[in-house]
């Protein structure tokens, strides 16, 4: 439902209920030096001040429903309009937690209702190569769609540890030989991104209380508990340690910016202030 003032927001929570995302229609704005995200609003008091202060940002507005439900995604390889490859994933943490980049994933057998809407809006729009097609399920099980991304995503170390190398897929496309179609994959693979999962725990315990959030207790139980589970991470391969050294360096840094930076300087708390697509 669009939003062109506060005027419309009894007729959103009639029609959506709490919680549900406010999205500003643009990422940037004259008005405003700094980038114009989604945020999710639980009462009528935040709905009346999210929506006043991205209106005053020089953005209209989108309600939408927020879906509480599973984040699946479809991977799919497409050369002359034939799918050569297709690979299904959960996202079970992403970073922002509301809904961004997975940090933490299993490979599953694909929902036949994702993977036929995937194929079918895939062909619809001509895409060739790599994609990756991304649902959120509703309260209903209903899957809804997110995005599609015509790159190679995070959840692309998934795909290749489940047996689907789609980077060399990709080469073999682009030389012009043969492509090697590959028919299934293994399920119940797990990976990880080691520095987005610890976004993820510090962007949690922030926002405890909040919808896609966990308990402060259960949230670091969680991220502790994922070492005994997952073996793979993104970035390492043994045969090249310098991607995941890079990586370490990348996440130490990060860990002492947030350590040395002053609270005076922090941006003060806002809640609901994380990205969906």
């Amino acid at each position: 439902m669009r939003v062109d003032g506060i005027d419309d927001l009894p007729a959103v929570f009639a029609e959506i209920g709490f919680p549900f995302v406010l999205k500003p229609t643009m990422s940037w704005t004259g008005r405003s030096g700094r980038r114009l995200i989604p945020v999710e609003v639980i009462s009528e008091a935040e709905a009346v001040g999210e929506t006043r202060r991205l209106l005053a940002a020089g953005s209209s507005l989108l309600a939408q429903e927020w879906a509480c439900g599973r984040r699946e995604g479809v991977t799919l390889f497409i050369a002359g309009d034939e799918v050569l490859a297709s690979c299904g994933h959960v996202a079970y943490r992403t970073s922002p937690p509301l809904g961004g980049a997975s940090v933490m994933r299993e490979s599953i057998p694909i929902p036949p209702d994702i993977y036929s809407a995937s194929v079918q809006l895939a062909l619809a729009i001509g895409m060739q190569g790599v994609c990756e097609v991304e649902f959120r399920r509703n309260a209903d099980n209903r899957a809804l769609l997110m995005e599609i991304n015509p790159r190679l995503a995070g959840t692309i170390y998934n795909a290749v540890h489940s047996g689907i190398d789609f980077p060399l897929m990709i080469w073999q496309w682009a030389t012009g030989i043969p492509i090697d179609r590959v028919e299934d994959y293994r399920t119940g693979v797990r990976t990880r991104w080691l520095h987005g999962d610890l976004r993820w725990l510090q962007e949690n315990q922030r926002r405890a209380g909040r919808p896609d959030s966990l308990g402060q207790a259960r949230a670091l139980w969680t991220f502790a508990s994922e070492f005994t589970r997952t073996r793979h991470y993104d970035c390492s391969d043994w045969r090249d340690p310098r991607p995941v050294m890079a990586e370490m360096r990348a996440t130490a840094a990060a860990i002492m910016k947030s350590r040395n930076r002053q609270p005076a300087a922090e941006e003060p708390h806002r809640e609901g202030t994380l990205r969906v697509h």
